[in-house]
Formats: structure tokens, C-alpha cells, sequence
């Protein structure tokens, strides 16, 4: 892959040169990837009975049978993370807009 692209399309830079989006020719997505595996207990919660996953170059398979687990409650939430942190992904994860910030945490 070049610089300025990876396997999920053309990555797309501020003007300080960090990745910020990616365009794959049909749309335009953030660069980082949403991992809201930590926030899974409390959306079950809150009454959210269906989540969506977008496909990413990478072991779809294991992104789903891993957030599967979480969903049933075979996985704990560090159990998935640590899961999910072992996927040779080419962005870091993201959850900050769900709690109206920038970043992981």
C-alpha cells in the first residue's frame, strides 16, 4: 500500500497529516475504526437489540464471532477487547463520538 492508502481506500489527511477519513470510491468513512464493544453491556441496557457492523479489510469472521460472544455473554468486555486489539488492523480504534469526544477511551 502507498501512503496514502490502504486496504480500505484512499486515506485522506488533515492539514497536520494525520489520518483522518477514507475514501473507497462509494463512500467516504473516518479513518479510525468505531469499536463500541465497551459500551455493549449499557446499550444492551438501554434496550438496543440490534447492532451493525461495517466490513473492514480484515478477519470479518472473527470481528463477528467475537462480537457475538459479547452479545451472548460468553465474552467479557476485556475478554473482547483483547480479542479485537489482536486483528492486524490498519487504524486505531475510535468511541470517542459515541460519548461526544474525540478519540478512544
Amino acid at each position: 500500500m502507498s501512503r496514502n492508502s490502504c486496504a480500505d481506500g484512499l486515506v485522506l489527511a488533515t492539514l497536520e497529516g494525520k489520518p483522518f477519513l477514507v475514501a473507497n470510491g462509494v463512500q467516504t468513512v473516518s479513518y479510525e475504526y468505531l469499536n463500541l464493544a465497551q459500551e455493549i453491556p449499557a446499550l444492551k441496557a438501554a434496550g438496543v437489540t440490534r447492532y451493525r457492523l461495517s466490513p473492514h479489510s480484515c478477519d470479518m469472521v472473527q470481528v463477528a464471532n467475537t462480537f457475538r460472544g459479547i452479545l451472548d455473554g460468553a465474552l467479557s468486555v476485556a475478554e473482547t477487547l483483547g480479542r479485537l486489539e489482536t486483528l492486524p488492523l490498519e487504524a486505531p480504534f475510535s468511541n470517542g463520538f459515541h460519548h461526544g469526544q474525540p478519540g478512544h477511551g
